[in-house]
């Protein structure tokens, strides 16, 4: 199943980058697919399950570029990692998520406010503490998320990003966070 969907988020980002090659629209845009910059970011997360709470998160992710002038495009990868104690032991759960976003952008002079949505998969784990009979858990789910925030030209080179997340899977999380945008090619 995991192979499906990473063959469907591929098949999405290849299709884009084929749009590319079509006709001008009539405001003289032409879609501009590709990596235009690499991002970290680092956030704090409130996941809501079973007694983890806050936990910090932190990731990496592409701006993959626009398909026009006010819809972009990225692609990233997140990390959280959350334990709590239960009946005498520690518990751990991480979770490592791929996902891609569209977004609608505008442009306010140096800000660029946005609002998104897209899909990935979570790769939980469920760790156990040694002498408990359950073995350690995993499982793969399919993500909806909703994003929003802004942007902020720093110069030239680098953007800084505040953007809220808010994942839905089996469970619900919701993250802020902030990236350092550094820029690899221009869009138009």
């Amino acid at each position: 199943m995991k192979r499906v969907w990473i063959i469907i988020i591929v098949s999405l980002v290849v299709g884009g980058a084929v749009a590319q090659e079509s006709t001008y629209s009539s405001s003289g845009f032409k879609p501009d697919i590709g990596a235009k910059g690499v991002a970290g970011k680092v956030g704090m997360l409130y996941i809501s399950t079973k007694d983890i709470g806050f936990t910090p998160g932190f990731g990496v992710w592409i701006d993959l570029g626009n398909l026009s002038r006010e819809i972009g495009l990225d692609a990233g990868l997140e990390y959280w990692n959350g334990s709590w104690d239960e009946s005498g032991g520690t518990l751990h759960k991480r979770d490592i998520a791929v996902y891609a976003t569209v977004k609608y952008e505008t442009n306010i002079k140096k800000y660029s406010p946005f609002l998104g949505g897209g899909i990935g998969i979570n790769m939980y784990k469920k760790t156990y503490p040694e002498g408990w009979s359950n073995p350690d858990e995993t499982k793969n789910k399919l993500e909806l998320h909703l994003d929003m925030g802004t942007v902020y030209s720093l110069n030239e080179k680098i953007d800084l990003e505040g953007r809220i997340k808010v994942n839905f899977s089996d469970f619900g999380t919701y993250g802020l966070y902030v990236s350092a945008i550094f820029k690899t090619g221009q869009s138009q």
